[in-house]
């Protein structure tokens, strides 16, 4: 993964060193705002999971681990979601204003999920930055949190100062899948689509940025609950280039959370296309 998110396509015509440089100031955003979102993450999953252990041994309740019988029918129910799964569109192709595949560049938030009960399987190679492609399935089988993000991106030359608006358009074909044994526990799945631009050259701690929450599913009651999570959907961030003329790095992707407590399932696969990034001043 750590290849990936060194890849980056220079346009013709523009200084190479220039925009390694611009792409150096983005990745050391894009990770340290990462890194607080998955301390955040973590911090409520921790607080969350000990409330409800405290809960149980007040009530005398324990609960049953994860069974093989409980995987295998989850197992069997994702394979039936899985091939009746809206299909995706053809990837649109197009010019500026609308910046639509290839892109430029990708980000993969790191590390990416790992552990003896995650089941992470990146999308076609995900995250693509000729296609658009981001995404992967993200599954935990019994106790366990993972979050992962993928971004595409591209320098954009923002011609004129004013207040600008960046708008996502991406379809997505997903399943998001819940198991809970008891009330005393619980499994939870999300995925959200961003966008952000960044002003690399001039202002090193401005990223507007916004999510639009696709899907967000609590399981805390013994059951099941899945469903697809698919269609096309939009983000936007409005944002003021004051410095502009200026090369700004703008880009758009999903981040996928799963939750789960000891004998839970919590899972959430997510194939998404960003099919076009649009820049208007307003």
């Amino acid at each position: 993964m750590a290849s990936k998110r060194s890849q980056i396509e220079i346009p013709q015509g523009v200084d190479d060193r220039y925009l390694r440089r611009l792409y150096a100031s983005t990745r050391a955003k894009q990770e340290r705002l990462f890194k607080q979102d998955s301390d955040r993450f973590a911090l409520v999953h921790k607080l969350r999971a000990s409330a409800l252990k405290k809960d149980a041994k007040a009530a005398r309740v324990k609960v049953p681990p994860l069974g093989k019988h409980t995987v295998a029918e989850a197992r069997s129910t994702l394979a039936v979601l899985r091939k009746r799964r809206p299909p995706l569109p053809p990837i649109i192709r197009g010019h500026n204003p609308t910046v639509f595949p290839p892109y430029s560049s990708t980000f993969t938030s790191s590390p990416a999920p790992s552990g003896p009960y995650m089941e992470f399987v990146p999308w076609a190679g995900s995250p693509n930055a000729s296609t658009g492609q981001v995404g992967s399935t993200l599954v935990t089988w019994g106790v366990g949190a993972g979050i992962i993000r993928y971004d595409v991106e591209l320098p954009y030359y923002l011609w004129a100062q004013g207040t600008y608006r960046l708008t996502v358009t991406a379809t997505v074909s997903g399943i998001y899948y819940l198991y809970s044994p008891s009330m005393f526990s619980f499994a939870y799945s999300w995925l959200a689509l961003n966008v952000w631009a960044d002003d690399a050259n001039f202002a090193p701690d401005y990223m507007p940025q916004t999510s639009n929450v696709l899907c967000e599913r609590f399981l805390f009651f013994p059951g099941r609950d899945w469903n697809y999570v698919s269609g096309q959907f939009q983000a936007s961030v409005e944002f003021v280039a004051g410095d502009a003329p200026t090369p700004y790095i703008i880009g758009a992707g999903t981040t996928q959370q799963v939750i789960a407590m000891d004998g839970c399932i919590a899972g959430m696969d997510a194939d998404t296309t960003i099919n076009s990034l649009d820049i208007e001043l307003l």
